[in-house]
C-alpha cells in the first residue's frame, strides 16, 4: 500500500488494517555409524503455519540460500531432525494456487504457510485440525507409537487475526467503518450470544479479546486430544504462540500509535501516543498469555505432551539481543517490494544471499553475511539464525522429556 500523496493521519491509520494479514526438504546428514542398528527409528512429522512451512508452495519463508532448490535454509523442524538423526520432513502437500493441495505420501510435512487454528477455509490445510486429521490418516493409522515425534507450531496467525479486528472496531471512531465486523469474528469461536454478552460490559471489546483466545486455545486442545492423542501419540511437542507484538510487523503498527495516540486508540487511553502504543502492546501480550496459559493448564498432567515457551523465548531474543548473538531485532533485512510504503510488503524470494550481501543497511559498505545476526527475515518470520535458536529451544524440551 502506497500512501503518497494522501493528507492527514487518516491514511496511516487505515493502512493499520491491511499490514496485520499474515503471510502467508532437503536430506539430513546420512552418518549413523555411531547408532547400535537395534534402536528403533525415530520420526519427526510437524503440523503449523509458515514457521515450519518447508516448501509446499516452493518457498520458505525466510532468507532464500543462492542453491535454494538444493541446498535451502534449514528451518526448526528440519534442525530438530538433524539433532535426532532422522530424516526432515518433506512437505506433505504441494500447492501452485493456496485451493488444491496434491498430497505427498512418504512426506511427513503437514505444516502450511498460513496456517490458523481458527481458518475461514476449515477444510483445506490451512486449518491446524485438517493438518492434524492428515497426519492420523496418513502416518498414526495403525497408530503414531511411542519413536514418532511430533512437531507442532501456530497461533502467531491467529493472534494476527484478533489484533485486526480489533483495531478495524477502534478505527471505526475516525473512519466510519462498520464496527460489526469485530463482532463478526469474534463470534466465529465464541458465538454469538457469548459475544455480544461480553461486548456490552464496560471494557468488553478488551474482555472479549482475552475469551476468545482461551477458547481458541481450547479448540487445539481438542484437536491435539481427538486427532493425534487419541491415535496414540506419545510424543507430542507445542510451540506456544509467540508475542507477534516484537515483529516488525506489529512494531511498525506500535509505532503509528505514538504518532496518532488517542484519536485511533480511544477516549480510555490517555492522550500520549508513547502512552498508547504501551497500553495496546500490553493488552495484545495479555492475549497471547491467556491463550498460552489455557494450553499449559490443559496438558499441565498429559506426559505425552509437552510444551515448548516460545513466547518467553522470541521475548527474550528480541530484548537481549546480544545475548544470543543477535545484532539486530527489529528490522527486516529482506527488500520491501516499495520502499515507499509506510508498511512494506515483502517479496521473499528475492531475498537472496546475493542481494542481501550487496545490499546491508543504509550508510554501510557491502559486507558478506551482515544479516546473518539480525533477528527477522521479513516483517513476520526469523532469519536462518533464528530458526537455529527455535531449534535449540525444542531440542532442549525433547532432551528434557527423555525423548532424544
Amino acid at each position: 500500500m502506497n500512501i503518497k500523496g494522501i493528507r492527514g493521519w487518516k491514511p496511516a491509520a487505515l493502512a493499520l488494517l491491511t499490514l496485520l494479514a499474515a503471510c502467508g526438504g532437503s536430506g539430513s546428514d546420512e552418518d549413523s555409524s555411531k547408532e547400535p542398528d537395534n534402536l528403533p527409528k525415530v520420526s519427526v512429522t510437524t503440523i503449523g503455519d509458515s514457521l515450519a512451512d518447508v516448501g509446499v508452495f516452493g518457498v520458505r519463508y525466510t532468507v532464500q540460500s543462492d542453491n535454494e532448490a538444493q541446498d535451502p535454509f534449514p528451518l526448526w523442524p528440519e534442525l530438530v531432525a538433524d539433532a535426532l538423526k532422522t530424516e526432515r520432513p518433506c512437505p506433505a502437500y504441494l500447492s501452485s494456487n493456496e485451493t488444491d493441495f496434491v498430497p505427498q505420501a512418504a512426506c511427513r510435512g503437514f505444516a502450511v504457510a498460513g496456517g490458523r487454528i481458527q481458518h475461514t477455509q476449515q477444510t483445506l490445510p490451512f486449518a491446524l485440525h485438517v493438518q492434524m486429521q492428515d497426519a492420523a490418516d496418513r502416518v498414526g493409522a495403525a497408530g503414531f507409537g511411542e519413536h514418532e515425534i511430533l512437531l507442532i507450531d501456530g497461533g502467531g496467525n491467529d493472534a494476527a487475526d484478533l489484533i485486526t479486528a480489533y483495531f478495524q472496531a477502534y478505527l471505526t471512531l475516525v473512519t466510519e467503518m462498520d464496527v460489526s465486523g469485530y463482532a463478526n469474528f469474534l463470534a466465529a469461536v465464541l458465538g454469538e450470544e457469548k459475544t455480544r454478552e461480553l461486548l456490552w460490559q464496560t471494557g468488553g471489546w478488551e474482555a472479549a479479546g482475552h475469551a476468545y483466545m482461551a477458547a481458541l486455545s481450547q479448540q487445539l486442545v481438542q484437536s491435539v486430544q481427538d486427532k493425534l492423542l487419541a491415535h496414540d501419540a506419545q510424543r507430542v511437542v507445542i510451540l506456544n504462540m509467540p508475542d507477534v507484538t516484537r515483529t516488525p510487523r506489529l512494531l511498525t503498527i506500535l509505532n503509528i500509535l505514538e504518532q496518532i495516540g488517542t484519536e485511533v486508540a480511544g477516549d480510555n487511553l490517555d492522550a500520549d501516543g508513547q502512552n498508547a502504543a504501551d497500553v495496546f502492546q500490553a493488552l495484545f501480550q495479555g492475549w497471547a498469555s491467556t491463550f498460552n496459559q489455557t494450553l499449559a493448564e490443559a496438558f499441565e498432567d498429559t506426559p505425552q505432551v509437552a510444551i515448548v515457551d516460545f513466547y518467553s523465548q522470541l521475548s527474550q531474543w528480541a530484548t537481549q539481543g546480544e545475548a544470543f548473538g543477535l545484532t539486530n531485532t527489529t528490522a527486516a533485512v529482506c527488500p520491501p517490494t516499495d520502499p515507499a510504503d509506510l508498511m512494506p510488503d515483502y517479496d521473499i524470494t528475492a531475498c537472496t544471499v546475493t542481494y542481501l550481501d550487496a545490499h546491508p543497511p543504509a550508510g554501510t559498505a557491502p559486507a558478506a553475511g551482515w544479516w546473518k545476526s539480525y533477528a527477522f527475515s521479513d516483517g513476520f518470520h526469523p532469519t536462518p539464525y533464528v530458526h537455529e535458536l527455535m531449534a535449540q529451544a525444542v531440542n532442549e524440551v525433547i532432551a528434557d522429556k527423555g525423548w532424544n
